[in-house]
């Protein structure tokens, strides 16, 4: 998953939005709704959506949403992307090294 995470990040474009699935539950999916900003920018905020239900971990397609279809849950934050990219190749690192 953090995987795909880090490819979908990295291929984000300016005002181009991507949603990030992490809680995965029967009635609806927790995302990171991921917008590109200016220069190295995103703005992320934290929702959900019964649009794409019971989704595994592993597999996940490309999730496209109306705007409508997002329930966003709290405020939205601006950050570099390189800050969200270091993390989740910080958590990788750690996943890796647990499997050793």
């Amino acid at each position: 998953m953090l995987t795909q995470w880090e490819k979908e990040l990295l291929a984000l474009d300016h005002r181009q939005t991507i949603y990030l699935p992490f809680d995965f539950a029967d009635e609806y999916t927790g995302l990171l709704k991921i917008v590109g900003w200016r220069h190295d920018l995103i703005d992320v905020q934290y929702g959900e959506t019964a649009s794409y239900q019971g989704l595994h971990p592993s597999v996940w397609p490309a999730i496209e949403l109306a705007d409508e279809a997002f329930r966003p849950f709290a405020g939205r934050s601006l950050m570099p992307k390189e800050l969200l990219l270091e993390d989740i190749q910080r958590e990788k690192a750690k996943y890796s090294e647990s499997r050793v």
